[in-house]
Parts: C-alpha cells; sequence; structure tokens
C-alpha cells in the first residue's frame, strides 16, 4: 500500500503501472467505470481508504466526464488480484521544494491563518495590507513561511510584489 502523505496538503501524485486503469465514479470495483488512463500517465489527488480521488486538473486530462459524480482510481489492486495499480510519485501541493525563496503576497483582506488547508480558520489574524512570505500551493492555497496556510481565492486577491530582502 501507499505510505501516507506525510505533507499537510495530503495531495499525492502516482504513475500509472497497469497498460489501463479504469476511474470510477465511486470507491469501488462495482462502481461504474467513467474513463481510463494509460501505463505510464501521472495522475494526482488524495488519497482515501486505498483509493486515489482524482483532482480537477487530472480528472480533465483523464477526460472525465463533468457529470461524474466522482472520479476514483483503486491504487494497489494485489489483494484482488489486479496487482500495483498506481505508484506514488510523492506528494505535491507546495512550491516550497520548487522556490529557493518564498514569494511575497500582499493581503488584500483581513485573513486568519488555518492549520492545515481546508481546516477552520482560527490562527492568528493577517491585517489587510500585510505582507506575507509564503509558497503558493495546488487547489489555491498558500504556505505561509513560518507556519500555516491561507486561501488564494483568485489570481487578483494573490498579488506578488518584488522581494527587497
Amino acid at each position: 500500500l501507499s505510505a501516507a502523505c506525510e505533507s499537510p496538503w495530503q495531495h499525492e501524485r502516482f504513475e500509472v503501472m497497469k497498460p489501463v486503469v479504469f476511474v470510477r465514479e465511486t470507491p469501488g470495483l462495482d462502481a461504474a467505470k467513467v474513463a481510463q488512463v494509460r501505463r505510464g500517465c501521472m495522475v494526482s489527488g488524495r488519497v482515501s481508504n486505498g483509493w486515489l480521488c482524482l483532482d480537477h486538473e487530472t480528472r480533465s486530462t483523464a477526460n472525465v466526464p463533468e457529470t461524474a459524480a466522482g472520479a476514483f482510481m483503486l491504487i494497489d489492486g494485489r489483494s484482488r488480484g489486479l496487482g500495483l495499480l498506481l505508484e506514488s510519485r510523492g506528494c505535491h501541493g507546495s512550491s516550497k521544494d520548487s522556490l529557493a525563496m518564498p514569494l511575497e503576497f500582499l493581503a488584500l483582506r483581513d485573513l486568519r491563518l488555518r492549520d492545515k488547508p481546508d481546516s477552520e480558520a482560527t490562527g492568528r489574524l493577517i491585517a489587510e495590507g500585510s505582507i506575507v512570505k509564503g509558497y503558493p500551493g495546488a487547489e489555491s492555497w498558500l504556505e505561509v513561511a513560518g507556519g500555516g496556510f491561507l486561501p488564494i481565492t483568485s489570481a487578483a486577491e494573490a498579488k506578488t510584489t518584488t522581494d527587497v530582502s
């Protein structure tokens, strides 16, 4: 089985290992097939109970119909005689490992830090007009240097400034 993603993003990338792996509408081998992905393709999303729930980008590249209620791929089918279907290529979500230093962002409204993406905003207040250093990531989240996360809801709301340090 795939090791749990050690990132707060809980977002993982996989390579398809079999000639064809089906995308199913819900987790379960009896669920409707909504698409298929070929060997060597990279897929990503959130891991839950041995299934990969595909992210929006992977759903699009795998041609999952917009009408599909969900998009799930079984990761390890060895217990069902199917072999290893998807092999982990690591966590992703933050640009932290790709940038030499954090970028600077301007808070265009008052915001509260979150412990993890999608968690409740209960952390310290970031006042409107503050400069925040961090790493932009998947699903419109900023991983703040020093800890915590802030939502980035649109490109217009996340304007980078020149780094003067």
